[in-house]
């Protein structure tokens, strides 16, 4: 078998395996995206040692593996006693969207592109249909599958747990199903799957999709289209005022909020363990909520609403896991990553309309750390690995 075969493969076997992961999140399978992470991993460690390493992926690895460091020493110096095994888990989640995008780019090519394309292509054109059919139904009320209202109109979550979950899943499949070599606008499962982020009403799904419509609506205008970061910044709080009641309602409100709380409290622990934090599983992680951290009872969150024990907010603010279990050197490493990151997709797709898709889809994912953990969780991990298949177009329409 050809190692281009094999890298094909491979790569299918990671987007089918966090397709389930999203998909179905009960029992055994809501390990499967950790898994996905784990064999990630393991295929980075033995290119390694195999010496075939892209060096841009090296540099990036390198980065993440202090953001690690930093960790594991917050957990040595803060004295809170966390199982070893906890902070070994709880370390692969944070590691996990970025794995799973270094380990896809190391192995896809523009081979890889195609062949992606072309076997998940009517898969996906399917599944939206599917969900577009059930979006009328639950419309009519034939069906419910929505969980809340909104201006009396139902937020559609299809067979997801949360609208929003649903949101994030549909707009990765763009991904999948664009043909950037067409206009974008007369494609209409690309119109159809606009409709049905649309249908979710969900603030961060919204804000996802009008940066999409903002980035096109540049490319198009102004040509080919090299984007860098300072450009970013208009189409990106364009899209934040969509969102903008969001972040009122989660920070500013006068009424109670546990995700500001969450942010509250982790800027005091930063203080506290400056300049590291409480490290692994203690604060706004997934873990951390799972065994209830010791900080929770410290701060008596038992008594606040959503931060009980199983409390639907505990792990629902990804910036204060950030700020609280690292601390500022962990804060400032993080950002250096994922900036770089970002560096990394605009230049290895900067003559390429999929820009636009890889773009909208990892600024959406950071956007939405402030209230959700959907960057380490099965959503964040699906997105990077279709952003790493995008990633290889550099010249594609040309």
């Amino acid at each position: 078998m050809k190692m281009e075969k094999f890298e094909n493969i491979i790569v299918s076997i990671i987007l089918t395996l966090l397709l389930i992961a999203n998909i179905f999140t009960y029992g055994i399978f809501s390990y499967v995206d950790e898994f996905v992470g784990v064999f990630s991993l393991l295929i980075l460690v033995v290119i390694l040692l195999k010496s075939k390493l892209k060096r841009s992926i090296a540099q990036l690895l390198s980065i993440l593996m202090f953001l690690l460091f930093i960790g594991f020493l917050s957990n040595m110096l803060s004295g809170i006693p966390i199982p070893f095994l906890y902070i070994l888990f709880d370390a692969l989640i944070l590691s996990q969207p970025f794995l799973i995008f270094f380990a896809v780019s190391q192995l896809a090519n523009k081979a890889t592109y195609f062949y992606i394309k072309k076997k998940y292509n009517k898969i996906a054109k399917l599944f939206i249909f599917i969900a577009f059919i059930f979006f009328i139904l639950n419309t009519f009320n034939v069906v419910r599958l929505t969980t809340n209202y909104r201006w009396g109109i139902p937020e559609f979550r299809f067979i997801f747990g949360f609208p929003a979950s649903f949101g994030f899943f549909i707009f990765t499949l763009l991904g999948i199903i664009t043909d950037y070599e067409d206009c974008i606008y007369k494609q209409t499962f690309v119109l159809i799957t606009m409709v049905l982020m649309l249908s979710t009403l969900k603030f961060q799904a919204l804000f996802q999709l009008f940066l999409f419509l903002g980035l096109l609506f540049f490319w198009h205008v102004r040509g080919e289209m090299t984007f860098n970061i300072k450009k970013l910044q208009i189409p990106v709080l364009i899209s934040g005022l969509v969102v903008w009641p969001a972040i009122t309602n989660y920070f500013f409100t006068t009424d109670f909020s546990p995700r500001r709380v969450l942010l509250t409290d982790s800027l005091q622990l930063m203080r506290d363990h400056f300049p590291l934090g409480a490290g692994f599983s203690t604060f706004g992680s997934p873990i951390a909520a799972r065994i209830y951290s010791p900080i929770y009872a410290k701060l008596s969150y038992y008594n606040l609403h959503g931060l009980w024990p199983e409390g639907d907010f505990l792990n629902d603010n990804f910036v204060a896991s950030i700020i609280g279990q690292y601390g500022i050197i962990g804060m400032v490493t993080f950002t250096s990553l994922a900036l770089l990151v970002l560096k990394r997709i605009i230049v290895y797709q900067k003559k390429s309309r999929s820009l636009v898709f890889s773009l909208s889809a990892y600024i959406s994912l950071l956007a939405a750390m402030v209230g959700s953990s959907f960057f380490t969780g099965p959503p964040g991990a699906l997105a990077m690995a279709v952003i790493a298949i995008n990633n290889v177009t550099e010249n594609l329409n040309d």
